[in-house]
């Protein structure tokens, strides 16, 4: 029975994928680089998700070079770095606060500690759209 209700899960969460997740090369294509690392930083904790059509499409754009795509894989997240790069390394973030200031906008992005991102947790603050702090 729990073999069944597995395999049934396994199912519903596979079929599920839609979005962004469900799109093919040529549409990834039409969307802003912003929502592919997000999609590329999202599928890196594992199983249903594959990172690897978002992967390829950053490549294909050149939104990192090769010593981003390296920090990437290390999850190493550092002042200076933008969002699009936090997207990619880290992934979505768990909460966010963000606030709409009359010359900048500012947000903090809040990852709790993970399994399925390990060395990606704590507070990260933007100002704009660039990495200023970070919070262990």
């Amino acid at each position: 029975m729990r073999i069944l209700i597995l395999a049934v899960a396994i199912s519903l969460i596979s079929g599920c994928q839609s979005g962004i997740y469900a799109m093919n090369a040529d549409q990834l294509q039409q969307q802003p680089t912003i929502s592919i690392a997000e999609a590329y930083g999202n599928s890196r904790i594992g199983w249903p998700m594959n990172p690897k059509p978002f992967e390829t499409e950053l490549k294909r754009r050149d939104a990192f070079n090769d010593a981003d795509w390296a920090r990437i894989q290390k999850r190493e997240l550092k002042p200076g770095d933008s969002m699009t790069f936090t997207y990619a390394s880290w992934g979505p973030p768990d909460d966010a606060l963000t606030r709409d200031g009359l010359d900048r906008d500012y947000a903090i992005w809040h990852y709790r500690d993970n399994a399925t991102r390990p060395g990606a947790r704590g507070y990260v603050h933007f100002t704009g759209q660039l990495v200023t702090a970070i919070d262990r």
